[in-house]
């Protein structure tokens, strides 16, 4: 039994190291429990995820910086369990604080309850904080007027009315109005010095998606830091083989088998990509035949290999998931972002531009290139024109470089649409004028379109005929969208997807192609976009990068004029065919 000097000294000791945030790793390891899934009681050693999760943390806790975190996890790795730690630690050492702890359902609140309970009744119990209040949802230190309480969403009004200092929402992909719910409680909590949001996935376009996706993107206003866990990360998402012929059978139909695999050689990606191992690749299919009802589209939702996947579409997927999946593993970070700024001439004219970098700009460059005098129909780009308000759609130009049939280049934005003209000239000088631009003509882009004729941008026009002759002076410039022409935009380029015509480095392309779906009425767009304007899936890119294909395939060929370099053998007669095929050229045209 301590003396009432030694607990003195013992609460001096334990407030030191609970008000270091440097010490939070050893201070939960050395004073808090853990209840086990075997039911034991142990001390709560933090594991990866939580180590990854208090790295992030420690730094703003010790400068007093609001933490804003958004996490999107795999099951079971304790990341409730750790933030409930941090708000018993915060509240034991603090005064007049109020933390709100919101759970999916009723048995999710209870757990997160006695998990923050039983971090109390494991302390010494002459450390234990005199209680003033304690239930089921409430729990209130006497002394220093700190409380948390638990609450389920949907369930009541708690905390909507208070002022928070620490807010913790777990599983926010599955409350039942989760728009409703955030709206109330981050205005509670707008002053909050710790705000935590963390679900695993529940489908695409969601509230929970939408704060995610707008914490992912550099160029948004989110406060909060985007964090992903990987079962990957876990060394514990491994099962060694009961004997040599279960790893022979595992070996034998590696990347074959739809049950494991979504799409082929999918186990055979995740050894390549990210160098799972045998023993992980065996746990995996234990846990999709055992918890995931034998659907390895669970798995991916339930624990996913990266932030893509775990965003499970649940429309009809207009394009191939397993390529655009693969696609999107594979893209890279673009070297070059910046914008593109005129060079005037002497009389304040436009005579060429300059590529400035900056972290924040329009343009992304992914691939060198370097444009020859000699050279026609180098370039065809898409373009698809939004409102150009500061929130929805974005304005996107994608420009195909048909040496290569590569990508190269993309500019996504909010501008105006007569401003979004001069963007498109300026990549005009850019190129060296080797290119045409497909602008949609819908609503907005007929003004990009005329403010694009006037500075002469060389666009894509849709020819009229009359018994098989072009009518002159009865054509349109750029493409007008409809019922009617949309599904051949949209086959042209789900056969160049599938068919590897074309080679997009860009993630957020491919993000989009995979949420790219047929509604419940047959119609192809941004997932979830016929029921929420203000979803965070798009489909600009995708359209753009349609616009871009579908403007490759109007051009003429694409050639270099090398007559002054032919062979003596060359004949007139065969001269255009000889300089197609003796360049090489995969671009197609018509």
């Amino acid at each position: 039994m301590l003396t009432k000097e030694e607990v003195v000294e013992e609460l001096e000791k334990i407030v030191s190291e609970f008000e270091n945030p440097e010490n939070l790793p050893q201070v939960i390891e050395d004073w808090l429990k853990i209840r086990t899934e075997s039911g034991d009681i142990l001390d709560f050693v933090p594991n990866e995820a939580q180590l990854k999760i208090l790295k992030i943390m420690t730094p703003k806790l010790m400068k007093g910086e609001p933490i804003r975190m958004i996490i999107l996890k795999a099951r079971q790795q304790g990341i409730s369990t750790l933030i409930q730690a941090i708000i018993f630690i915060l509240l034991f050492v603090g005064s007049d604080q109020k933390a709100l702890t919101m759970g999916h359902e009723i048995k999710s609140s209870n757990n997160l309850f006695n998990i923050y309970d039983l971090y109390y009744k494991e302390l010494p119990k002459q450390l234990q904080p005199t209680l003033e209040y304690s239930n089921e949802k409430k729990k209130k230190y006497l002394a220093n007027q700190c409380e948390n309480v638990v609450d389920t969403a949907g369930k009541g009004e708690v905390g909507r009315s208070d002022t928070l200092q620490f807010l913790h929402l777990t599983e926010v992909a599955f409350y039942p109005d989760a728009k409703k719910t955030l709206g109330a409680l981050l205005q509670a909590a707008k002053y909050a010095k710790m705000i935590i949001i963390e679900s695993t996935a529940n489908g695409i376009g969601d509230e929970f998606y939408n704060m995610y996706q707008e914490a992912k993107d550099p160029k948004s206003l989110s406060e909060y830091i985007p964090v992903f866990l990987s079962w990957l990360d876990f060394p514990k998402y491994s099962k060694p083989f009961a004997s040599e012929t279960e790893k022979e059978i595992l070996l034998y139909d590696l990347g074959k088998n739809p049950l494991f695999n979504e799409y082929e050689d999918e186990e055979v990606l995740l050894q390549k990509k990210y160098n799972t191992t045998l023993e992980q690749l065996n746990w995996r299919r234990y846990t999709i035949v055992n918890t995931c009802q034998k659907d390895v589209r669970t798995f991916h939702q339930e624990y996913p290999r990266d932030d893509q996947e775990a965003f499970v579409a649940t429309g009809r997927p207009v394009f191939s998931t397993q390529i655009c999946s693969v696609n999107y593993t594979d893209s890279k970070i673009a070297p070059w972002e910046g914008n593109l700024e005129y060079i005037y001439g002497d009389d304040k004219e436009p005579i060429n531009v300059q590529f400035v970098r900056s972290p924040k700009g329009f343009i992304r460059i992914y691939d060198r290139f370097n444009v020859k005098e000699d050279e026609e129909y180098r370039f065809a780009a898409g373009c698809d024109v939004a409102e150009g308000l500061g929130q929805g759609d974005y304005s996107v130009i994608k420009v195909l470089d048909r040496k290569t049939m590569k990508m190269i280049l993309t500019w996504h934005g909010h501008v105006d649409p007569d401003l979004l003209a001069t963007e498109i000239h300026k990549l005009q000088l850019f190129l060296k004028n080797k290119w045409y631009i497909n602008i949609e003509r819908n609503n907005h882009g007929l003004t990009t379109i005329v403010s694009a004729y006037k500075l002469g941008v060389t666009q894509k026009y849709q020819q009229n005929f009359t018994k098989g002759y072009e009518v002159k002076g009865n054509n349109e410039i750029g493409f007008k969208t409809n019922i009617g022409t949309k599904p051949t935009l949209i086959n042209n380029l789900g056969e160049f997807i599938r068919e590897g015509s074309f080679k997009d480095s860009e993630k957020e392309f491919w993000s989009e192609a995979m949420t790219f779906v047929r509604n419940d009425r047959g119609q192809m767009q941004a997932q979830g976009k016929d029921k929420d304007s203000n979803t965070k899936c798009y489909d600009d890119r995708v359209i753009a990068t349609a616009l871009a294909i579908d403007c490759h395939l109007w051009m003429p060929p694409y050639y270099v004029d090398d007559t002054e370099n032919l062979p003596d053998w060359y004949d007139e007669e065969f001269g255009d065919e000889y300089r197609y095929n003796s360049n090489k050229v995969t671009a197609m045209g018509v």
